[in-house]
């Protein structure tokens, strides 16, 4: 059994590779679920160093509304 808090919403997101930031709930409104893709370092083909990620683009997915 997962206890951990943010575990549970990850494995009730259902999606691979990402980690919950956190959750946005304001009445009347809808959830807002912040996430963030896990990435793994690779090291670049042509200088054989490894890579980092230095931003991140934010992107708004909407879904539709679910028990009512």
């Amino acid at each position: 059994m997962e206890c951990d808090p943010t575990r549970i919403c990850e494995i009730l997101v259902g999606l691979p590779e990402v980690s919950i930031l956190g959750v946005e709930d304001v009445h009347g409104a809808p959830l807002v679920v912040h996430i963030e893709s896990q990435v793994e370092a690779r090291n670049c083909p042509s200088c054989g160093r490894c890579g980092w990620v230095k931003d991140r683009p934010v992107v708004m997915l909407t879904d539709l509304p679910s028990f009512g």
